[in-house]
């Protein structure tokens, strides 16, 4: 990220600085809520030029997705009675895993792609500061809005980053155990 692109976000922090709390609180709903398409477009961004890890990186996600489906159905733990639909097509959609909470997929996911992103870039410090950043904010919006309980956050935080860990040390070793030169 550099210097000079801290300084910009610092700038744009300061910008919204300007704009009323309630805008600035909207602007960060969306980030919770969308951050595992915003993960997912930064982890394919920084990363970009190394095929392995793209490869291993989606085919991880897939299997990340699948995990927390078959553990919301193999769990069956409720989410919070009261959710709160971020946005209007939300509403009515709690059927089948959607209605179970534990654990968390958009904590999971998120999380997942912290972990592949912090193995990847390790000593990019700002990169990986900002991606824990969207997934702290993600997992407040889901609290916020009654999508989950703090346990289901917390595991499906737990889960995803430790999956993405393991995605990555196998990607690495089956490149390195084949000769895979990308």
């Amino acid at each position: 990220m550099g210097y000079g692109n801290l300084s910009i976000l610092f700038i744009f922090i300061l910008y919204m600085g300007f704009i009323s709390i309630d805008k600035y609180v909207q602007f960060l709903y969306g980030i919770g809520f969308f951050g595992e398409f915003i993960m997912i477009f930064l982890v394919v961004s920084l990363i970009w030029g190394q095929t392995g890890s793209l490869i291993f990186f989606f085919i991880g996600y897939i299997l990340n997705v699948l995990i927390n489906i078959v553990l919301k159905r193999l769990l069956r733990e409720p989410r919070p009675i009261d959710p709160i639909a971020y946005l209007a097509s939300e509403k009515g959609s709690m059927k089948g895993a959607k209605y179970y909470g534990m654990p968390s997929g958009h904590s999971q996911n998120v999380f997942y792609c912290i972990s592949y992103l912090l193995n990847c870039i390790p000593r990019n410090i700002d990169w990986v500061l900002l991606s824990f950043m969207i997934g702290l904010i993600t997992i407040w919006e889901r609290y916020i809005f009654h999508n989950h309980t703090v346990m289901q956050l917390l595991v499906g935080a737990i889960l995803g980053f430790v999956f993405g860990w393991i995605v990555y040390i196998i990607g690495v070793n089956i490149r390195k155990e084949y000769h895979i030169p990308f």
